[in-house]
Formats: C-alpha cells, structure tokens, sequence
C-alpha cells in the first residue's frame, strides 16, 4: 500500500544534495552496469563526472544501459521478510528449514541490511524459479 517517494523529487527545491542508485545488488547486475548519481549541483556533478572519468568508471555500454533500465521498469516486487516476525538472524535458519534455501543474512552486509536475506543466483534459470517457489510457499504457510 505503500508508495516509494525518490528523495530527489522532495528534495529538489531545499540545499544542495547527491545521491547514488544503483541496481547492482538489488536486481543482481554486478559486473553489468553502473551506479545512477543524481544531484541538483552542477558543480557537484561535474567533479563527479571528472573523478569518475579518471578513475575509469565510466565505460557503460548499451547493455548495462538496457539492463539498468529494465530492472528500475520491470523488477518485481520484493519479498519483505521483515513483515514475518523474526529477529535478523534468525531469518537464514528459517529459510533453511521451511524452505531449504540457504542464503547469507541482510544484517551481515549492515545495519540497513537486517530483516533482509541474500541470495547469490548465478545458477540456471530452472533453478531460481524453483528457488523462488520455495521461498514464496513457505512465507504462505508462515504467514
């Protein structure tokens, strides 16, 4: 029910601000495209673009573009394991019994991560549908 307010339309009229967004680790696109910086500081901006030039790190391609792209349009929602009632680390032991998924809790990547689960899919395609499955049913019986 609830709807995502990006900073920058809050934002926009108040002191200078940047942000960074990126795909990378929500939509698992490491290694495939970059992250989105946004700011309403020229200035800003432009010493942004030039550190990042000299430090290489601007060598998208029309793929990581396509890529970013579709993940912000067309990703699906989120599982919100927040909601299930369990303390952080006791997440990945749930999973692991009730779904047979084994995934590294969201708090050992910070603070911001607790509640969270994650969950490497470099695997066939088969086997992240079913993963999913696994997943989805076990938070109906939980829920």
């Amino acid at each position: 029910p609830h709807e995502f307010v990006p900073f920058a339309r809050v934002a926009s009229d108040g002191p200078s601000w940047a942000a960074t967004h990126g795909p990378i680790k929500t939509f698992g696109l490491a290694g495939v495209c970059d992250t989105l910086f946004v700011t309403n500081n020229d200035e800003v901006a432009d010493r942004f673009e030039s550190r990042s030039s000299r430090l290489h790190l601007t060598r998208n391609n029309v793929f990581g573009i396509a890529a970013f792209e579709a993940a912000y349009r067309a990703g699906g929602e989120w599982l919100d394991l927040p909601t299930l009632g369990l303390e952080p680390p006791e997440i990945a032991g749930w999973l692991a019994s009730a779904a047979g998924i084994a995934i590294s809790p969201g708090h050992w990547f910070g603070r911001q991560g607790a509640g969270f689960a994650r969950m490497t899919i470099a695997a066939p395609t088969a086997t992240i549908e079913r993963a999913a499955e696994r997943i989805t049913a076990a938070i109906d019986v939980r829920s």
